[in-house]
Parts: structure tokens; sequence; C-alpha cells
């Protein structure tokens, strides 16, 4: 009799087990499939830059896929593609839209090329629009990548810490190239450096499962069209916070409607500007007694090193690393013997970077105070001169990889 009355519900029981199943699977594979088509075509029509509302700043994660698709859209119809990475300096803080360096260059170089600002506030050289750049280089086999560096910076292989998401989401999705230097400089730098591992076997994890379901192209587009769902500091208190992010327009400031000693960041201090400025080649060289600054080779040993691990050896010929300088506000300051040392660091920097196969320039020798905006970023008259210098560099290059 228990055997016989239980029969129904344990049926019951397996029914609805495989309804619940049934639905999680059709759930999974609807979103796997809305999610790839969210990344087919661009949803952030008139791009400039990725501003503050929708980076990383307020929580919003660009994807490898999103950024592609923007790329594909304004390199359409054979262009010359030039992507752009590094830091706040080439994204154009204090540059407002209209303004920004990149729609400079992208005038200079004409109709031909397709200049696409990729750049995230503290990224590197290797972050997000370097993936995107090598994710493309078969699709645009004629594209020229640039960001900037300071000397002796170091690459980090897969990225800096608040970036390396779009590298290993490109990993997961097979879209870069099979370098076994690289992958042995991130075993190395984990290895050495195991406090920063951070996330990164769960950020692997994630993004193995997004290559299956697409879940952040989706919830992107999602955040972006129709109602954002992450709160942040930077967004308004009560409903307007669900606001979709396309409604919020790059607000950047402008530089040159500050009074120049006003274009300072706050908790500014002059001598910890000062100081900042005296440190980029601080640690470089050491002063001999005959008077002559002498390279300080391990540190020129490990830029070479990271170099040679951070950036496969067939993209480093159409790889463009811009050296740029701090305001001569600050450097006009410095000693004479440190303004020397300051040169003889930019000057061995682009050589250690072009030894290394890669194209590289110093920026900013003759700019003035007014093209700074604060000790590192340009107001749009340094971003003026800079495209104009980039827009020389970018020809020579195109016209020496005959594109």
């Amino acid at each position: 009799m228990n055997a016989s009355a239980s029969s129904p519900k344990t049926a019951g029981a397996i029914w609805l087990l495989a309804a619940f199943a049934a639905g999680i699977i059709v759930s999974l594979t609807t979103l796997a499939v809305v999610g790839r088509q969210a990344a087919e075509k661009n949803f952030h029509p008139g791009f400039t830059r990725f501003h503050q509302k929708i980076a990383p700043d307020t929580k919003y994660y660009p994807t490898i896929h999103e950024m592609m698709a923007i790329v594909r859209e304004r390199a359409a119809g054979g262009k010359i593609l030039v992507v752009v990475g590094g830091n706040s300096i080439l994204y154009g803080v204090g540059q407002p839209a209209g303004h920004v360096w990149t729609e400079r260059l992208q005038r200079e170089l004409g109709p031909a090329y397709a200049v696409v600002n990729l750049a995230m506030r503290g990224a590197g050289v290797t972050d997000c629009a370097a993936v995107v750049a090598e994710a493309l280089r078969t699709e645009f086999p004629r594209q020229i990548y640039l960001a900037n560096a300071s000397p002796t910076q170091a690459s980090f292989p897969d990225g800096t810490p608040s970036y390396r998401f779009v590298f290993w989401e490109a990993i997961a999705k097979g879209l870069l190239i099979d370098d076994p230097t690289r992958t042995e400089a991130i075993r190395e730098r984990y290895r050495l450096r195991p406090d920063t591992l951070g996330g990164l076997p769960e950020q692997r994890l994630r993004e193995a499962l997004d290559a299956i379901l697409s879940f952040d192209d989706f919830w992107n587009r999602f955040t972006f069209a129709t109602c954002n769902t992450i709160w942040t500091r930077e967004r308004p208190v009560g409903l307007d916070s669900f606001a979709p992010r396309k409604i919020y327009t790059d607000n950047e400031p402008d530089y040159l409607t500050f009074p120049i000693l006003d274009r300072r960041p706050t908790g500014w201090r002059f001598d910890a500007e000062l100081g900042f400025s005296r440190d980029v080649s601080l640690l470089a060289f050491t002063l001999a007694p005959s008077g002559l600054w002498v390279p300080n080779q391990p540190l020129w040993d490990a830029l070479a090193k990271s170099i040679g691990g951070a950036i496969p050896p067939s993209l480093r010929a159409r790889t463009l690393i811009i050296l740029t300088r701090n305001n001569p506000y600050y450097l006009d300051r410095l000693t004479p013997a440190e303004q020397q040392r300051d040169d003889l660091a930019h000057t061995l920097s682009v050589q250690v970077w072009q030894h290394a196969g890669c194209e590289s320039v110093d920026c900013g020798r003759g700019y003035t105070i007014d093209d700074y905006g604060d000790r590192i970023h340009l107001s749009s008259t340094g971003g003026e001169k800079l495209a104009q210098q980039i827009a020389t560099e970018v020809r020579r290059i195109s016209t020496k990889l005959q594109y």
C-alpha cells in the first residue's frame, strides 16, 4: 500500500523536476541567443569614448564584443583602423565632447582612416583597446594601435588588475593569439606576485560561463538601452537611478574654461605634484662622479622584458607607444640636472620600445602651460598639438606597412 500510494507522488516529483530542469535549459539557451544577438550590432550611436557614466568608474564594464561592434561600424568600408588605448591622457580628461584630441586626429587623418577612442582612466598599454585591436587583427589587417606610457613603465601581459577582465573574456572566447611567451609571462607574474592574483580564478570561471551564455552582452545592452539596475554614487537616488545609461551624455569639463592655476585636482599640493614630476625618472639613472647620468640597467632590462612578454611579436610593428610628458609648469621647476634626467628617460624609453619592434614617439616637447589642464592631462589646445604629431606618425607607419 505504501509503495503504491507513493508512486503517483514520486512520478509527480519527477515530472516537476524535469519541468524545472527544462525551464532552466530553455532560459539559459534563450539568454545565450539573445546575448549573442545583443553583441552583433553597435548600440552606442555617435560613440566618442566610454565616458564616466558608461565606464568601469560607474560599474559599467564594456565587453569585448560590445567594443568590437563599435569598431566595426566606424571602420566599415575598408578604412585604415586606428585604435586608441592607454589611460586618461589619451581618453581626453579635460577635453569636452567635440574637442577631444582623437576627434581632431580623425579630422587630420581624413576619411580613409577610422579613429576609435577606447582609452580608459587608469588603463595601461595592454588593457581594453589593445585586446580589441588584437581580436580584430584579421578582420581589420590594416590597423594601428596606439597607447601612452611613462618612462620605464612596465606592461602587464594580461592587463592591469582593474581592466584585465577584457583580456580574460577574449581568451575565453578564443579571440587572441596563442603566444607562449605571453602565457609564460602571465604565469611568472602571478608566481612572483601572488598578492596581485586577486579574484582571477573566479574571474576566469565567470568568463568561461559567459563565453557559453553571453550574459554580459545581454545585460550591458539591457542596462544601456532599457533599465539600469546597478546603483553608484555618481547616479541620482530614487527612480531616476533606474534610467537607462543611454540618457547620460559625455559631460567632461573643459580645462580651457578654468584659469591656469585653478586646473588642479582636489587635494592638490604643489610639492606633491612637483615630486611626482621628479619621480618619473628618479630610479631610471644614477649620477656618476663625472656628472653624467648612467642608466639603471636592471630597470631598463625589466622594461624590455615586460614588453616582450606583453605584446605578441606579430603586433608590434603596428603598435605606436606615445611617451607623454608632465606639464612644463612643474618640469621648469626641477633642477637642470633633473630636467636632463627627465629628457634622457623619455629618449631611452622610446629606444627600448623601438628595439622591441614597436613604434614609439616622445610627445610633449615644446608644449606650454596652457596646453595642460593639470600635471599630466592636456587641454584642448594640447590635444590639438598631440593630434597633429600623432597624425604624422600614423601616416608614416601606414606607408611603412604599405597600407
